[in-house]
Protein backbone atom coordinates (compact mmCIF):
# COMPACT_ATOMS: atom_id res chain seq x y z
CA UNK A 1 0.00 0.00 0.00
CA UNK A 2 1.16 3.49 -0.74
CA UNK A 3 0.21 6.71 1.01
CA UNK A 4 -1.16 9.54 -1.14
CA UNK A 5 -2.24 13.08 -0.46
CA UNK A 6 -4.51 15.09 -2.70
CA UNK A 7 -5.81 18.64 -2.49
CA UNK A 8 -9.43 19.29 -3.48
CA UNK A 9 -11.29 22.54 -3.61
CA UNK A 10 -14.61 21.16 -2.41
CA UNK A 11 -16.15 17.77 -1.53
CA UNK A 12 -19.53 16.88 -2.98
CA UNK A 13 -22.42 16.77 -0.56
CA UNK A 14 -23.17 13.17 -1.52
CA UNK A 15 -19.62 12.15 -0.53
CA UNK A 16 -20.05 13.80 2.86
CA UNK A 17 -23.39 12.05 3.44
CA UNK A 18 -21.92 8.70 2.38
CA UNK A 19 -19.05 9.04 4.86
CA UNK A 20 -21.31 10.12 7.72
CA UNK A 21 -23.86 7.39 6.92
CA UNK A 22 -21.18 4.71 6.81
CA UNK A 23 -19.82 5.80 10.19
CA UNK A 24 -23.18 6.02 11.93
CA UNK A 25 -24.64 2.80 10.50
CA UNK A 26 -21.47 0.78 11.18
CA UNK A 27 -21.39 1.98 14.79
CA UNK A 28 -25.02 2.33 15.89
CA UNK A 29 -26.54 -0.83 14.40
CA UNK A 30 -24.04 -3.17 16.16
CA UNK A 31 -24.38 -1.16 19.38
CA UNK A 32 -28.16 -1.39 19.32
CA UNK A 33 -27.95 -5.09 18.45
CA UNK A 34 -25.84 -5.54 21.59
CA UNK A 35 -28.52 -3.67 23.52
CA UNK A 36 -31.07 -6.09 22.03
CA UNK A 37 -29.03 -9.05 23.25
CA UNK A 38 -28.98 -7.50 26.71
CA UNK A 39 -32.74 -6.99 26.54
CA UNK A 40 -33.25 -10.71 25.93
CA UNK A 41 -31.80 -11.21 29.40
CA UNK A 42 -34.35 -8.80 30.88
CA UNK A 43 -32.18 -5.72 31.27
CA UNK A 44 -34.65 -3.39 29.54
CA UNK A 45 -31.96 -1.82 27.37
CA UNK A 46 -34.32 -1.15 24.44
CA UNK A 47 -37.26 1.20 25.01
CA UNK A 48 -40.08 2.03 22.62
CA UNK A 49 -42.72 4.66 23.57
CA UNK A 50 -41.51 4.62 27.16
CA UNK A 51 -41.93 0.85 27.57
CA UNK A 52 -38.98 -1.48 27.97
CA UNK A 53 -38.84 -4.20 25.34
CA UNK A 54 -37.52 -7.45 26.70
CA UNK A 55 -37.06 -10.88 25.22
CA UNK A 56 -37.27 -11.58 21.51
CA UNK A 57 -39.13 -8.36 20.70
CA UNK A 58 -36.22 -6.32 22.07
CA UNK A 59 -33.72 -8.39 20.12
CA UNK A 60 -35.64 -8.15 16.85
CA UNK A 61 -36.42 -4.43 17.07
CA UNK A 62 -33.02 -3.23 18.29
CA UNK A 63 -31.26 -3.26 14.87
CA UNK A 64 -34.23 -1.36 13.39
CA UNK A 65 -34.00 1.23 16.15
CA UNK A 66 -30.28 1.52 15.46
CA UNK A 67 -30.94 2.00 11.74
CA UNK A 68 -33.55 4.69 12.42
CA UNK A 69 -31.16 6.49 14.78
CA UNK A 70 -28.36 6.25 12.20
CA UNK A 71 -30.57 7.70 9.44
CA UNK A 72 -31.72 10.61 11.61
CA UNK A 73 -28.20 11.38 12.82
CA UNK A 74 -26.88 11.14 9.25
CA UNK A 75 -29.45 13.68 8.07
CA UNK A 76 -28.67 16.08 10.93
CA UNK A 77 -24.90 15.75 11.26
CA UNK A 78 -24.34 15.21 7.53
CA UNK A 79 -25.94 18.58 6.88
CA UNK A 80 -23.80 20.25 9.53
CA UNK A 81 -20.61 18.62 8.25
CA UNK A 82 -21.43 19.55 4.64
CA UNK A 83 -22.06 23.16 5.68
CA UNK A 84 -18.85 23.28 7.71
CA UNK A 85 -16.74 21.81 4.91
CA UNK A 86 -18.30 24.20 2.40
CA UNK A 87 -17.39 27.17 4.63
CA UNK A 88 -13.88 25.77 5.10
CA UNK A 89 -13.49 25.38 1.33
CA UNK A 90 -14.12 29.10 0.91
CA UNK A 91 -10.96 29.78 2.93
CA UNK A 92 -8.57 27.08 1.72
CA UNK A 93 -8.54 23.79 -0.19
CA UNK A 94 -9.20 20.55 1.65
CA UNK A 95 -6.23 18.18 1.93
CA UNK A 96 -7.22 14.50 1.65
CA UNK A 97 -4.76 11.81 2.71
CA UNK A 98 -5.42 8.15 1.96
CA UNK A 99 -3.81 4.74 1.55
CA UNK A 100 -3.98 3.27 -1.92
CA UNK A 101 -3.74 -0.47 -2.28
CA UNK A 102 -1.37 -1.87 -4.87
CA UNK A 103 -3.46 -5.07 -5.07
CA UNK A 104 -6.39 -5.48 -7.46
CA UNK A 105 -9.73 -4.48 -5.99
CA UNK A 106 -11.47 -7.22 -4.02
CA UNK A 107 -8.51 -9.57 -3.50
CA UNK A 108 -6.45 -10.14 -0.40
CA UNK A 109 -3.50 -12.04 -1.81
CA UNK A 110 -3.07 -10.23 -5.11
CA UNK A 111 -4.40 -13.11 -7.17
CA UNK A 112 -7.26 -12.40 -9.51
CA UNK A 113 -10.05 -14.93 -9.18
CA UNK A 114 -13.22 -15.30 -11.15
CA UNK A 115 -14.38 -16.60 -14.47
CA UNK A 116 -11.61 -17.15 -16.97
CA UNK A 117 -11.81 -17.57 -20.69
CA UNK A 118 -9.62 -20.21 -22.27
Amino acid sequence: MTFHSHSVRQLSTSSVYKLVACGTVCSLVPLMTLMGVLSTFGMGAVKMNGHALTGWSGLLLSPLVGLMMALLLTAFFGSLVALGLWLYSLVRPIQLSYWQSTQPHGTNDGSITGPTTE
